[in-house]
């Protein structure tokens, strides 16, 4: 079976989750091996192959285990356009620069980016900044915690303690008003 999935945790050792939301709504296991060559990270959406996971397995949660994904959302990524101005932003332009950053620095790159942003989510932020998810959500948490953004946490199901990722908008009714 086809299915559009989130990712929703990757591994150190290159196996990951994800959570299937069309046609279903179940977790999925994705083995290191068919992980392996894309560069994974949560909140990517891929497109995989699913079959019914190990007995052992499916009765613990997961009931599903991909057999090959590919991945849906990177390449439309890499130019946004702005909201305010409608000028096209290439965020690439910044790729280099962004490893010798300060703090501070930082901050305001991501806090730019997520203003010319309708809405994204962290991993958006990492892949067109090319900086380290955990850099990029630590940010955004930063300029959240400062009320300078608004935060929306995205659950893949019912019953789950964390949210399967988050979403930043320069201001909240961004998540609602997309037009």
């Amino acid at each position: 079976m086809l299915a559009e999935v989130i990712i929703t945790n990757v591994h150190k050792r290159n196996f990951a989750f994800g959570h299937a939301v069309d046609p279903i709504n179940e977790q999925v296991f994705i083995p290191s091996h068919v992980v392996e060559g894309i560069d994974l990270k949560p909140s990517d959406i891929v497109e995989a192959t699913l079959v019914p996971n190990y007995a052992d397995k499916s009765s613990s949660g997961t009931k599903y285990m991909a057999v090959k994904i590919s991945l849906l959302n990177t390449s439309e990524l890499n130019k946004i356009d702005s909201v305010e101005t409608s000028q096209e932003v290439d965020f690439n332009q910044v790729e280099t620069e962004a490893q010798d950053l300060t703090r501070e620095q930082l901050d305001e790159l991501v806090l730019d980016f997520i203003y010319e942003t309708a809405y994204c989510t962290t991993s958006e932020i990492s892949q067109n900044l090319n900086i380290p998810h955990k850099s990029a959500g630590n940010s955004a948490m930063r300029a959240f915690s400062n009320g300078l953004i608004g935060k929306a946490e995205v659950y893949g199901r019912v019953g789950l303690q964390r949210p399967t990722f988050l979403m930043w908008a320069k201001e909240a009714n961004r998540f609602i008003d997309c037009d």
